[in-house]
């Protein structure tokens, strides 16, 4: 690595020489890091939101403009989650490139994951090359000498991609939706300075800006900050006064309607009627103002939680249990926002003391930058989780442009300046080694989903879904007695999951223990309504069913059904039922009902032709 620098230093008179060095090394390292990755299989929300999501799957579901209310609520009537709906009409195009991995490659999991580590190269790429705009162009250019000209682009962008905080945002596949998302918001940035600096093909760059930022605000939700950050940029590192940078990037500022406008789309189609609150909560369902309430309380105790996993990435958990604030009164909710008004204060006087000095712009900047791409997800607005690694990649840049400027800032003011120089080298150099061993060890968890959800376990031992999760897991390598295991310890630690309900009944139904798994229904439903409730009753149905207590089974098999009328077991193992009673006609028409909502497979087929078959002798003995 010191070699590296040192030829970068040598050739800094050779930009073209010194950049292709860079973009060599950039692909080097991410091929170490990311390339034995490859072959991982999907895991949790990939398999939720792509690979057993009909929507993602059929090139039918790009035409959703020109069917948009039938699309939004397509999910339900197959008893799937609207939010599935609503995730792909706000993220098209990054559900294209799903799409496009797919037709290429089907489920192969090394396609989709070489495009995600080529995204993640590209982003290191594009903040090295935003910087050196921003060295080589800005009013206050000349207070930096050639040595920052390299260190501030190269270390900031080599940070980027080697931190572990960054392997969520790689290794998981489904969240290309961040790495994509960021690669848009970069690109739309670059083409935006270099329309401030290249006049001749001004009206290039602007096209190049705005159809990034569309095709970004397509793909994810946090572009809504880009058109702030380009004036934060302008303004402070380009030295630009502040209505003169307004103005150049008005048509940036024209897009902020895209974003609010398909949310409302979305939640006028899914509930006719609603309104604007209703909107920003449509991904994740109604919420009440109290979870509302502590979601915010929560988010500044979370953010400096980003703040020290990139100083220090030690914790990294897929699923952290992080601990609710529920009252104004809590003394993290003020000692969080002092720290963080503290730190944005400090790189405020450091800059107001040396406006004209870049490396404090570009300190006060990443700083800002931090705050402000991260303000979608940890704002009023709850999601799902109070807290996850991935929502940090994009505002990590911020963090690591202020380090990068507050070393470089502190080199200057070393008495003794060559030596700072070998210094900040070592030490840069040490930082990317040691970061480096850390995320090719993280990427290790990702190997299968019972190591990573095992590792989630070991840190979140009190949170029922990971241990859900991990029993998911392990059922789906068939050791269901560690299954099973893992569902009691998800109810002991919240006896209100019903989805460990749900999936201990399941098991034990599977393994013919009837009465454990008809009792592990019923308590499941004693629980508070759920997304699981129907799946509960359909279990309870086929308990049921098995003990050939037909009256119950197909009173619990409607109420599954009345929940979600596209439930396929339920549809299916009330065919059963009735065909066990001798109602043929309604028998087959749930089954011909099931051939409706999907292609049917062999069993299916084998059914209809069972019941057809029974209908005829039926009625050819005159039973009709």
């Amino acid at each position: 690595m010191m070699n590296q620098l040192r030829q970068w230093r040598a050739s800094a008179s050779h930009p073209v020489m010194a950049r292709g060095l860079f973009f060599a090394c950039v692909a080097t390292l991410g091929a170490m890091l990311y390339g034995r990755t490859l072959a991982f299989p999907f895991v949790f929300d990939d398999l939720v939101y792509f690979v057993e999501n009909p929507l993602a799957k059929d090139w039918k579901s790009f035409l959703y403009p020109f069917h948009f209310r039938d699309f939004a609520v397509l999910p339900q009537k197959l008893g799937l989650s609207c939010d599935l709906a609503v995730n792909f009409i706000t993220r098209p195009v990054c559900y294209l490139t799903f799409f496009l991995n797919y037709t290429a490659g089907g489920f192969d999991p090394r396609g989709f994951r070489a495009v995600n580590i080529a995204i993640h190269c590209g982003n290191s790429v594009l903040i090295a090359h935003l910087l050196w705009i921003c060295l080589a162009h800005s009013a206050k250019g000349k207070s930096v000498d050639a040595f920052s000209r390299w260190y501030i682009p190269v270390s900031t962008a080599l940070l980027f991609l080697v931190h572990p905080l960054q392997t969520e945002s790689v290794t998981y596949v489904i969240q290309r939706f961040t790495s994509l998302g960021t690669l848009f918001f970069l690109i739309a940035l670059v083409c935006h300075l270099e329309a401030l600096v290249r006049h001749r093909l001004k009206f290039a760059w602007r096209c190049g800006m705005i159809a990034a930022l569309i095709l970004g605000m397509l793909t994810k939700e946090f572009l809504f900050t880009a058109p702030i950050a380009m004036v934060m940029i302008d303004w402070l590192v380009m030295g630009s006064r502040l209505k003169a940078a307004i103005q150049r990037a008005l048509p940036a500022l024209a897009l902020f309607p895209i974003i609010p406008a398909l949310l409302l789309l979305t939640s006028l189609a899914q509930k006719p009627g609603s309104g604007l609150f209703d909107a920003l909560h449509v991904a994740n369902g109604p919420t009440a103002f109290e979870a509302q309430y502590q979601y915010a309380l929560t988010q500044p105790s979370v953010i400096l939680t980003y703040l020290r996993l990139l100083i220090l990435p030690r914790g990294l958990n897929i699923d952290p249990d992080f601990p609710a604030v529920e009252s104004l009164a809590d003394i993290r909710v003020f000692l969080s926002i002092g720290c963080l008004v503290g730190l944005l204060g400090f790189t405020y006087f450091l800059y107001r003391k040396s406006p004209s000095s870049l490396r404090c712009s570009c300190l006060f900047a990443g700083c800002g930058w931090f705050f402000i791409t991260l303000s979608i997800d940890s704002s009023f607005v709850p999601l799902p989780d109070l807290m996850a690694e991935h929502r940090s990649y994009l505002p990590s840049i911020g963090v690591f442009l202020a380090l990068v400027s507050g070393t470089d800032l502190a080199r200057t003011r070393f008495p003794i300046p060559h030596a700072a120089r070998h210094v900040v080298v070592g030490a840069f150099t040490l930082a990317i080694i040691t970061l480096s061993v850390a995320t090719y060890h993280r990427n290790d968890v990702w190997r299968s989903p019972v190591t990573l959800w095992s590792d989630a376990a070991s840190k979140s031992p009190n949170k029922a879904r990971v241990h859900v999760n991990l029993g998911n897991a392990y059922l789906a390598e068939s050791k269901t007695d560690l299954a099973a295991e893992a569902y009691r310890r998800a109810i002991a630690a919240n006896p209100k999951e019903t989805a460990a309900y749900n999936n201990l009944s399941t098991v034990q139904l599977r393994a013919g223990q009837i009465g454990e798994a008809l009792q592990t229904a019923m308590d499941g439903l004693a629980a508070p309504l759920s997304i699981y409730h129907y799946l509960l009753h359909s279990n309870m149905g086929s308990c049921y069913l098995a003990l050939r207590d037909y009256p119950n089974s197909e009173r619990s098999l409607q109420k599954a059904l009345n929940l979600a009328p596209g439930h396929r077991a339920a549809h299916f193992e009330l065919a059963r039922v009735y065909f066990a009673t001798g109602d043929y006609d309604r028998s087959l028409a749930h089954l011909q009902h099931l051939a409706k909502l999907g292609p049917p497979d062999t069993i299916l087929i084998q059914a209809i032709k069972e019941v057809e078959s029974a209908q005829g002798r039926h009625r050819y003995l005159g039973f009709q």
